[in-house]
C-alpha cells in the first residue's frame, strides 16, 4: 500500500510538473497573481466554511454524545490529512476518530459514525457528480461521453448503497467473527476494540431522520465546495455562471476520487481542469492557475489544524508521561 502511495505522488507530480512546463511556468503564475490577495482571502474563508456543515453531518450520527466543537476539530485535522500528507485510504479518517477517542468517545462509537459518515460521504459525492453531469447535459448536449459518465455515476450509487446495506445486514458482526481467534498482540486489541461495532452501526441506521440529516449536511458542504472555484474564476478574469461551476467541480472531484490512490489528487486535478476548463474557455495556463490557488488555499485553511493538534497531542502524551512517573 505505501509502495503504491509512493508510486502515485511520483507519477502524479510527475503529471503536474510537464503539464506547467508544457503551460508555461510564468503565465501560469501571472495568472494566479491576477487573484490577488482580497480573492485569495475570501477562498480561503469560503474553504474553512466547509468545516461546519462536515462536523455537524458526523455529530448527527454519533446521538450528540460530545460536543459540536470537538467535532469541528476532528474534520479539519481530516481535511488537513487529505490535502498535505501521504496517507493511505481511510488514514484521514483514523486521524479523526483518535481525535474523537481522545476526547472520551469509545473506540467502537467512534468507528461506527465515522464508518457511516464516510458511506454517506460517498453517496452525496456520487450524487453530487450526477448533479454536474445533469448541468453539463444542459449545458453542452453534444459531449459525446455525458451518458457514459450518467451510467457510471448510476452504477456507484447502487454499489454504495449496497456496500451501506450490507453494513445494516451485519458485515461488522461477520468480521467480529473471524477476529474471534485473535488474543494476541495488536490484533488481540483491535479485536477488543471492535466488539460490538456491528450493533452501533444498525442503531445509526435504524435513525432515518439523522441518515437524511447528514447525507443533506454532506451535498451541501459539496454544493460550498465550489465557492472557492467560482471566486478564483471571478477573479482570474473567467467568470462563470453557477451551474457551470457546479458541473466543472463535480467533475474535477469525481476524477480525484476515482484517483484514490494518488495523495490529494496531484496531477490528476491539474489535468481534470485543463480538460473541463477547455470546454468552458478556459486556457491552459488559466486552468493551471485554477487548480494552483485553490490547493494553496486549501492548504493554508487546514494547515494550522495540524499545528494545533500536534501541540494538543504533545501536551496529552507529556501528562500520561507524568502520570506514570507518579
Amino acid at each position: 500500500m505505501k509502495r503504491m502511495l509512493i508510486v502515485g505522488v511520483i507519477v502524479g507530480t510527475s503529471l503536474m510538473l510537464i503539464m506547467f512546463i508544457h503551460s508555461g511556468v510564468t503565465d501560469v503564475l501571472h495568472a494566479a497573481m491576477r487573484v490577488g490577495w482580497v480573492g485569495f482571502g475570501l477562498m480561503v474563508v469560503a474553504r474553512c466554511a466547509l468545516f461546519l456543515p462536515c462536523a455537524l453531518a458526523w455529530w448527527v450520527l454519533s446521538s450528540r454524545k460530545m460536543g459540536l466543537g470537538i467535532f469541528v476539530r476532528a474534520s479539519w485535522v481530516r481535511a488537513a490529512m487529505g490535502e498535505l500528507f501521504i496517507t493511505p485510504p481511510l488514514g484521514s479518517e483514523a486521524a479523526g476518530m483518535r481525535i474523537l477517542t481522545n476526547g472520551g468517545m469509545s473506540m467502537v462509537d467512534a468507528a461506527a459514525c465515522t464508518m457511516v459518515d464516510l458511506t454517506l460521504d460517498l453517496g452525496s459525492q456520487v450524487v453530487f457528480t450526477i448533479t454536474g453531469l445533469m448541468l453539463l447535459t444542459i449545458s453542452m448536449p453534444d459531449l459525446p461521453w455525458l451518458l457514459h459518465g450518467l451510467i457510471a455515476s448510476v452504477f456507484a450509487a447502487v454499489v454504495i448503497v449496497g456496500f451501506a446495506l450490507v453494513q445494516k445486514g451485519g458485515l461488522f458482526h461477520w468480521l467480529e467473527d473471524r477476529m474471534s481467534r485473535w488474543s494476541s498482540g495488536w490484533l488481540g486489541a483491535l479485536r477488543v476494540s471492535m466488539q460490538g461495532m456491528h450493533e452501533r452501526i444498525a442503531v445509526i441506521y435504524h435513525r432515518p431522520k439523522d441518515l437524511l440529516g447528514s447525507f443533506f449536511l454532506q451535498y451541501g458542504a459539496w454544493m460550498i465546495g465550489v465557492i472557492p472555484t467560482w471566486i478564483a474564476l471571478s477573479f482570474l478574469g473567467h467568470p462563470l455562471p453557477w451551474h457551470q461551476v457546479i458541473a466543472m467541480d463535480a467533475m474535477v472531484f469525481a476524477f480525484r476520487g476515482a484517483a484514490f490512490m494518488v495523495p490529494a489528487g496531484i496531477g490528476v486535478q491539474e489535468g481534470a481542469y485543463i480538460l473541463l476548463g477547455q470546454l468552458f474557455g478556459l486556457d491552459a495556463a488559466s486552468a493551471l492557475a485554477l487548480s494552483l490557488v485553490r490547493r494553496t488555499a486549501d492548504w493554508l485553511a487546514t494547515f494550522p489544524a495540524l499545528l494545533i493538534w500536534q501541540v494538543r497531542e504533545g501536551n496529552r502524551l507529556r501528562k500520561d508521561g507524568r502520570a506514570l512517573q507518579e
